[in-house]
């Protein structure tokens, strides 16, 4: 019996953790507005920070840039951590 590991999303991936995003189960819209920010699909980027009180998730990009986004989001982008 093969079991399937959860996927993992950006709002409960570890912070400091660098990791690359594999997709979006959102809408188009949202899709769009990932890309605008940077958030494409393959690009490897690190939670920096979670805020208390569903407050907006602070993301590095690969490029040394800073984003946030809301957590309704953060929950659509699902990620793999980096395996050595």
């Amino acid at each position: 019996m093969v079991q399937e590991t959860p996927s993992l999303n950006l709002l409960n991936c570890q912070a400091g953790v660098p990791v690359t995003i594999t997709g979006c189960t959102g809408g188009y819209g949202m899709q769009k507005k990932l890309q605008n920010l940077g958030l494409a699909t393959g690009q490897k980027v690190t939670k920096v920070h979670s805020q208390p009180m569903g407050g907006p998730i602070t993301v590095r990009l690969r490029n040394r840039s800073v984003v946030a986004v809301g957590r309704g989001m953060a929950k659509h982008i699902t990620v793999e951590t980096e395996t050595s």
